[in-house]
């Protein structure tokens, strides 16, 4: 019963649709004074127009926000290759003065000692190290001069690693002005993968002197001055085991890996704690990562900038 009385009323409506466009043709015709089929075939072509009209705007629309889109991502591609331009001057300005500051450095001889004898030290002794903290509200004043160090080791133990490499860059008022550097023969071989991160070969320590012969020029070069490194725990204990102990009185040590650890703490974007890799988010530039002399100078300079933006 329904569906009669649905389909009954839809047939009602077209005959009344029908109704309608017969009395606008006979309208049309009357007033215009147009034959019946000039005004049914104008009467038709309105809607034709009406819709061709409205097909033209729609694509001049889709043009025209076609035409903005790629006004849009031109500026925008204009001014990314302004920012990489800027980035790339940036890092290359960045990198020079990483490199003026190694070769402004002054640097100190390296005394060697043919005679030394240098007893190893086992590493249960080694006295408790309490690094200092760098709030805040850390008074630069409060560390006129600094010495940072650094190794290239032949591996992670040490125990049973060696120093291939001891590094020394003393600074004054946070500018590097003095440096100490040699390669050290450790006395073994070095493994292919510690060759592979540090570049340093067998053949290039083969003639190099050991560490019981620098260790005294290292220890004068160091003076009683603060002691910073990046890991500085890695470093001490190896320098101890070597025989070298550079815990004076009343010395103060700082790790810039653990202020480091402190400042971006909860910070998910930063994915890793390696040096070359926490420096570059601070906008440094280093150059010859994983080279002694170079790792002393970024971990100096990223502990200023630490310091800086605290």
């Amino acid at each position: 019963m329904s569906k009669q009385k649905q389909s009954t009323g839809s047939g009602g409506g077209g005959w009344v649709l029908l109704l309608v466009v017969l009395a606008v043709v006979a309208l049309f015709a009357r007033v215009f004074d147009v034959p019946v089929w000039l005004a049914i075939l104008v009467v038709l072509l309105i809607p034709c127009l009406v819709w061709a009209g409205h097909a033209w705007r729609k694509r001049r629309a889709k043009a025209a926000a076609a035409e903005a889109e790629h006004a849009a991502a031109a500026e925008r591609e204009k001014q990314y290759e302004a920012a990489r331009r800027a980035e790339a001057q940036r890092k290359e300005r960045e990198d020079q003065r990483f490199r003026d500051a190694l070769d402004g450095l002054d640097f100190a001889k390296v005394a060697i000692d043919r005679t030394a004898d240098l007893q190893p030290l086992p590493l249960a002794d080694m006295p408790e190290i309490r690094y200092a903290n760098i709030p805040a509200s850390f008074n630069r004043d409060t560390l006129p001069a600094f010495v940072v160090i650094d190794t290239e080791t032949t591996g992670l133990s040490a125990n049973c690693d060696g120093i291939i490499e001891l590094s020394a860059i003393r600074f004054e008022e946070f500018r590097p002005v003095a440096g100490w550097t040699t390669l050290i023969n450790p006395g073994q071989r070095i493994p292919a993968e510690a060759s592979a991160v540090n570049n340093i070969t067998d053949a290039m320590v083969s003639g190099a002197p050991t560490v019981a012969q620098v260790a005294q020029s290292f220890a004068d070069f160091c003076g009683t001055a603060p002691i910073v490194g990046y890991n500085l725990p890695f470093d001490l204990k190896f320098l101890y085991a070597s025989g070298i102990d550079l815990n004076v009185k009343r010395r103060k040590y700082y790790d810039v890996l653990a202020i480091a650890r402190k400042y971006f703490k909860g910070d998910l974007s930063l994915t890793s704690y390696k040096l070359g890799y926490v420096a570059t988010q601070c906008g440094l530039v280093p150059v010859d990562a994983h080279r002694s002399l170079s790792d002393c100078l970024t971990t100096g300079l990223l502990l200023d900038r630490l310091i800086s933006i605290m």
